[in-house]
């Protein structure tokens, strides 16, 4: 028996305290959703498409919200100018290379997550630009 409705997403989002105090509303406005359930760990999606245990407990956290609260929806989240991939050796001479990168990025996030958990529970990738006034996300096709 799947759960009363708490909420229809989760979001798995970097840890980038830049993104943190505007993130909620960029979400509400982006996705119209009020209520997700957020997963921050380094790197956001980096953590679907690495390999190590980091996305065995990302997955595990997706699985327990879908089972627990009903989601229906995986939102996957990466950001302009991210200390995890630069940590790993990307940089980008421009915005538009960054985000050319991380549609990529997102995109085999997206893969993976839809191969574990089936065409049920929709997928949806967004590139995060942050400035002085707070973060835009950017919906990107699947």
């Amino acid at each position: 028996m799947k759960p009363a409705k708490k909420t229809d997403t989760i979001v798995v989002s970097c840890i980038d305290y830049r993104l943190q105090p505007h993130l909620y509303q960029a979400i509400r406005e982006t996705f119209n959703c009020e209520k997700p359930d957020i997963v921050t760990i380094a790197g956001g999606a980096y953590a679907l498409t690495s390999g190590d245990a980091r996305k065995q407990t990302v997955m595990k956290d997706i699985e327990l919200a879908i089972s627990a609260h009903g989601v229906d929806k995986i939102i996957l989240l990466n950001h302009q100018d991210c200390g995890k991939y630069q940590s790993k050796g990307h940089s980008f001479s421009t915005v538009d290379d960054e985000r050319a990168f991380h549609r990529e990025e997102l995109s085999k996030a997206a893969k993976s997550a839809s191969e574990r958990f089936g065409s049920g529970i929709a997928v949806l990738q967004g590139f995060t630009t942050i400035s002085d006034s707070g973060v835009l996300i950017e919906l990107l096709e699947s």
